[in-house]
């Protein structure tokens, strides 16, 4: 069951994905959080529009960015993860016109093209800021 752009867990998911660095390949399939065993808690999938008009309204706002980890990954963010010898190196964050079209475009995230999976989100340094994440229950 696809979730809705505004539910709790929707919002929740969206931050943790910004959060955790995820590929744009990814991020509409939803997630699973095993809590022991048998105990499995699931969220999503979502809309890819819904994921993307989410993405586009932080992108817009100046909380989130994109990179390429086949470029690099944003050295000023160390406590992510990543190889360590991108640390120093280029940062693979991806020029703003290019962003957003890739951000628009979700039609055409796949896992079967490596522009989506090396595609990743990271939050800027008023999106580590600003962006918080949702609570409250989930209904």
């Amino acid at each position: 069951m696809s979730q809705t752009y505004g539910s709790l867990d929707f919002e929740r998911e969206m931050y943790w994905a910004v959060h955790e660095e995820e590929c744009l390949a990814y991020l509409a399939k939803g997630v699973t959080d095993y809590l022991g065993p048998g105990l499995l808690d699931v969220h999503g999938p979502w809309e890819p529009s819904a994921c993307s008009a989410r993405l586009l309204d932080w992108f817009d706002r100046g909380l989130i960015e994109l990179y390429d980890d086949r470029e690099g990954h944003p050295s000023y963010r160390p406590d992510r993860p990543g190889h360590p010898s991108t640390r120093n190196g280029p940062t693979g964050i991806i020029p703003c016109a290019r962003a957003r079209m890739l951000l628009e475009a979700w039609a055409d995230w796949s896992e079967s093209d490596e522009t989506w999976l090396c595609t990743r989100l990271v939050s800027t340094d008023r999106g580590e800021q600003e962006l918080q994440e949702p609570v409250g229950p989930i209904v």
